[in-house]
Protein backbone atom coordinates (compact mmCIF):
# COMPACT_ATOMS: atom_id res chain seq x y z
CA UNK A 1 0.00 0.00 0.00
CA UNK A 2 1.36 3.47 -0.63
CA UNK A 3 1.60 6.09 1.61
CA UNK A 4 -1.05 7.77 0.67
CA UNK A 5 -3.20 5.16 1.23
CA UNK A 6 -1.70 4.47 4.18
CA UNK A 7 -2.43 7.87 5.30
CA UNK A 8 -6.19 7.84 4.03
CA UNK A 9 -6.86 4.49 6.30
CA UNK A 10 -4.97 5.63 9.18
CA UNK A 11 -6.66 8.96 9.88
CA UNK A 12 -9.41 9.45 7.27
CA UNK A 13 -11.33 6.06 7.24
CA UNK A 14 -12.97 4.55 10.63
CA UNK A 15 -12.05 0.59 10.69
CA UNK A 16 -11.33 -0.48 14.48
CA UNK A 17 -12.38 0.77 17.59
CA UNK A 18 -8.53 1.58 18.63
CA UNK A 19 -7.70 3.32 15.35
CA UNK A 20 -10.91 5.58 15.57
CA UNK A 21 -9.94 6.97 18.79
CA UNK A 22 -5.97 7.66 17.74
CA UNK A 23 -7.60 9.03 14.89
CA UNK A 24 -9.99 11.24 16.79
CA UNK A 25 -7.14 12.44 19.14
CA UNK A 26 -4.71 13.47 16.18
CA UNK A 27 -6.95 15.53 14.11
CA UNK A 28 -8.40 16.97 18.00
CA UNK A 29 -4.88 17.91 18.96
CA UNK A 30 -4.14 19.41 15.31
CA UNK A 31 -7.68 21.53 15.26
CA UNK A 32 -6.40 22.75 18.92
CA UNK A 33 -2.48 23.59 17.69
CA UNK A 34 -3.92 25.62 14.93
CA UNK A 35 -6.28 27.55 16.81
CA UNK A 36 -3.67 28.36 19.55
CA UNK A 37 -0.67 28.85 17.05
CA UNK A 38 -3.20 31.17 14.83
CA UNK A 39 -4.24 33.46 17.85
CA UNK A 40 -0.33 33.71 19.30
CA UNK A 41 0.26 35.27 15.58
CA UNK A 42 -2.23 37.76 16.12
CA UNK A 43 -1.60 38.33 19.81
CA UNK A 44 1.47 39.01 19.10
CA UNK A 45 1.11 40.76 16.13
CA UNK A 46 -1.34 42.93 17.23
CA UNK A 47 0.31 44.23 20.93
CA UNK A 48 3.28 45.37 19.05
CA UNK A 49 1.22 48.20 17.84
CA UNK A 50 0.53 48.77 21.47
CA UNK A 51 3.29 51.28 21.90
CA UNK A 52 1.96 53.13 19.54
CA UNK A 53 -1.30 53.48 21.53
CA UNK A 54 0.67 54.77 24.36
CA UNK A 55 4.13 56.36 23.02
CA UNK A 56 5.29 56.83 26.23
CA UNK A 57 2.66 59.19 27.41
CA UNK A 58 1.54 57.05 30.38
CA UNK A 59 4.90 57.82 32.64
CA UNK A 60 4.81 61.03 31.47
CA UNK A 61 1.25 61.88 32.74
CA UNK A 62 2.31 60.06 35.74
CA UNK A 63 5.78 62.42 35.97
CA UNK A 64 3.50 65.69 34.83
CA UNK A 65 1.12 65.01 37.69
CA UNK A 66 3.53 64.12 40.24
CA UNK A 67 5.71 67.62 39.91
CA UNK A 68 2.17 69.22 39.66
CA UNK A 69 -1.04 68.43 40.80
CA UNK A 70 -2.09 71.82 39.06
CA UNK A 71 -0.96 69.90 35.60
CA UNK A 72 -4.06 67.84 35.27
CA UNK A 73 -5.45 70.74 33.18
CA UNK A 74 -3.32 68.82 30.53
CA UNK A 75 -5.31 65.89 30.66
CA UNK A 76 -7.77 67.07 27.92
CA UNK A 77 -4.69 67.21 25.58
CA UNK A 78 -3.22 64.19 26.83
CA UNK A 79 -6.74 62.15 26.40
CA UNK A 80 -6.66 63.88 22.48
CA UNK A 81 -3.43 62.75 22.38
CA UNK A 82 -4.01 59.22 22.69
CA UNK A 83 -7.20 58.91 20.33
CA UNK A 84 -5.06 60.43 17.90
CA UNK A 85 -2.17 58.08 18.60
CA UNK A 86 -4.93 55.15 18.32
CA UNK A 87 -6.16 56.16 14.98
CA UNK A 88 -2.24 56.07 13.49
CA UNK A 89 -1.99 52.91 15.22
CA UNK A 90 -4.88 51.26 13.69
CA UNK A 91 -3.89 52.48 10.70
CA UNK A 92 -0.20 51.17 10.81
CA UNK A 93 -1.91 47.61 12.19
CA UNK A 94 -4.13 47.77 9.24
CA UNK A 95 -1.18 48.16 6.50
CA UNK A 96 0.85 45.64 8.37
CA UNK A 97 -1.80 43.01 8.40
CA UNK A 98 -2.42 42.88 5.06
CA UNK A 99 1.28 42.95 4.35
CA UNK A 100 1.97 40.26 6.80
CA UNK A 101 -1.00 37.94 6.11
CA UNK A 102 -3.89 36.80 3.52
CA UNK A 103 -5.78 34.57 5.93
CA UNK A 104 -9.15 36.56 6.49
CA UNK A 105 -10.09 35.21 9.71
CA UNK A 106 -6.76 36.06 11.22
CA UNK A 107 -6.90 39.47 9.98
CA UNK A 108 -10.60 40.23 11.99
CA UNK A 109 -8.66 38.80 14.73
CA UNK A 110 -6.32 41.26 14.53
CA UNK A 111 -8.01 43.99 14.05
CA UNK A 112 -10.31 42.79 17.12
CA UNK A 113 -7.39 42.63 19.49
CA UNK A 114 -5.76 45.49 18.37
CA UNK A 115 -9.66 47.61 19.03
CA UNK A 116 -9.15 45.78 22.59
CA UNK A 117 -5.37 46.82 22.95
CA UNK A 118 -6.27 50.52 22.37
CA UNK A 119 -9.49 50.53 24.71
CA UNK A 120 -7.22 48.85 27.77
CA UNK A 121 -4.65 52.00 26.78
CA UNK A 122 -7.48 54.31 27.38
CA UNK A 123 -7.89 52.38 30.87
CA UNK A 124 -4.41 53.28 31.52
CA UNK A 125 -4.97 56.50 31.40
CA UNK A 126 -6.76 56.87 34.92
CA UNK A 127 -3.91 55.31 36.15
CA UNK A 128 -1.94 58.16 36.80
CA UNK A 129 -4.84 59.86 38.19
CA UNK A 130 -5.40 58.09 40.44
CA UNK A 131 -1.64 58.12 42.04
CA UNK A 132 -1.54 61.68 41.89
CA UNK A 133 -4.16 61.71 43.93
CA UNK A 134 -3.54 59.04 46.67
CA UNK A 135 -6.32 56.92 45.39
CA UNK A 136 -4.11 53.81 44.47
CA UNK A 137 -7.57 51.30 46.15
CA UNK A 138 -9.03 52.32 42.49
CA UNK A 139 -6.49 51.14 40.46
CA UNK A 140 -6.61 48.08 42.57
CA UNK A 141 -9.76 47.89 42.14
CA UNK A 142 -9.52 48.01 38.30
CA UNK A 143 -6.66 45.54 37.53
CA UNK A 144 -8.23 42.80 39.79
CA UNK A 145 -11.80 43.79 37.69
CA UNK A 146 -9.94 43.26 34.27
CA UNK A 147 -8.52 39.82 35.66
CA UNK A 148 -12.34 38.79 36.35
CA UNK A 149 -13.57 40.23 32.97
CA UNK A 150 -10.85 38.75 31.31
CA UNK A 151 -10.89 35.77 32.75
CA UNK A 152 -14.52 35.00 32.91
CA UNK A 153 -14.73 36.18 28.89
CA UNK A 154 -12.20 33.52 27.95
CA UNK A 155 -13.26 30.78 30.29
CA UNK A 156 -17.01 31.26 28.50
CA UNK A 157 -15.69 31.27 25.22
CA UNK A 158 -13.42 28.14 25.64
CA UNK A 159 -16.59 26.35 27.22
CA UNK A 160 -19.03 27.10 24.18
CA UNK A 161 -16.41 28.05 21.00
CA UNK A 162 -13.00 28.11 20.79
CA UNK A 163 -12.20 30.07 18.24
CA UNK A 164 -9.66 32.42 17.40
CA UNK A 165 -11.62 35.15 16.04
CA UNK A 166 -14.22 34.59 19.70
CA UNK A 167 -11.31 34.76 21.98
CA UNK A 168 -10.28 38.19 20.61
CA UNK A 169 -13.64 39.23 21.07
CA UNK A 170 -13.28 37.92 24.46
CA UNK A 171 -10.15 40.43 25.02
CA UNK A 172 -12.58 43.13 23.82
CA UNK A 173 -15.43 42.62 25.90
CA UNK A 174 -13.19 42.54 28.64
CA UNK A 175 -11.90 45.52 27.83
CA UNK A 176 -14.48 47.63 27.26
CA UNK A 177 -16.10 46.61 30.64
CA UNK A 178 -12.87 47.16 32.45
CA UNK A 179 -13.12 50.80 30.47
CA UNK A 180 -17.22 51.39 31.79
CA UNK A 181 -15.73 50.69 35.17
CA UNK A 182 -12.90 53.31 34.65
CA UNK A 183 -15.28 55.83 33.72
CA UNK A 184 -17.84 55.16 36.35
CA UNK A 185 -15.01 55.44 39.27
CA UNK A 186 -13.23 58.76 37.79
CA UNK A 187 -14.65 61.75 37.98
CA UNK A 188 -16.46 62.00 34.51
CA UNK A 189 -14.77 65.98 34.37
CA UNK A 190 -11.53 64.05 33.66
CA UNK A 191 -12.51 62.31 30.54
CA UNK A 192 -13.09 65.92 28.81
CA UNK A 193 -11.20 65.85 25.32
CA UNK A 194 -9.71 68.65 23.82
CA UNK A 195 -11.28 70.01 20.64
CA UNK A 196 -8.08 71.42 19.56
CA UNK A 197 -4.95 70.80 19.51
CA UNK A 198 -2.41 73.19 21.50
CA UNK A 199 1.09 72.65 19.64
CA UNK A 200 3.35 73.62 22.55
CA UNK A 201 1.71 71.09 24.67
CA UNK A 202 2.20 68.32 22.22
CA UNK A 203 5.72 69.22 21.64
CA UNK A 204 6.30 69.86 25.54
CA UNK A 205 4.59 66.33 26.08
CA UNK A 206 6.51 64.41 22.93
CA UNK A 207 9.80 65.74 24.01
CA UNK A 208 9.47 63.68 27.51
CA UNK A 209 6.90 60.51 26.25
CA UNK A 210 9.19 59.74 22.65
CA UNK A 211 12.48 58.31 24.25
CA UNK A 212 9.96 56.10 26.39
CA UNK A 213 8.26 55.19 23.56
CA UNK A 214 11.17 54.25 21.83
CA UNK A 215 12.45 52.11 24.44
CA UNK A 216 9.07 50.48 24.94
CA UNK A 217 8.95 49.68 21.30
CA UNK A 218 12.17 48.17 21.12
CA UNK A 219 11.35 45.89 24.02
CA UNK A 220 7.83 45.15 22.98
CA UNK A 221 9.10 44.02 19.23
CA UNK A 222 12.06 42.02 21.11
CA UNK A 223 9.19 40.08 22.94
CA UNK A 224 6.71 39.32 20.30
CA UNK A 225 8.48 39.30 16.53
CA UNK A 226 9.27 35.55 17.07
CA UNK A 227 5.70 34.73 17.32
Amino acid sequence: MSLAGRFKHALLVNRTWKQIVLKNMVWATLAEAIVRGLFAFAYSFASMFDVVYDSGLALTTTRELAAAGRNEKLLPDILLMKVALGAVGMSALGLGMVLITRDQATRVSIVVLGIAFFVLEMVNFAFPVFRARQRMEYEFLLRTAQAVFLLSAVGMVAWRAPTVLNVSYAYLVSGLMTLGLAVAVMPGGLWQIRRRIRGEVWVKLLRIALPLALAGGATTIYMNVDS
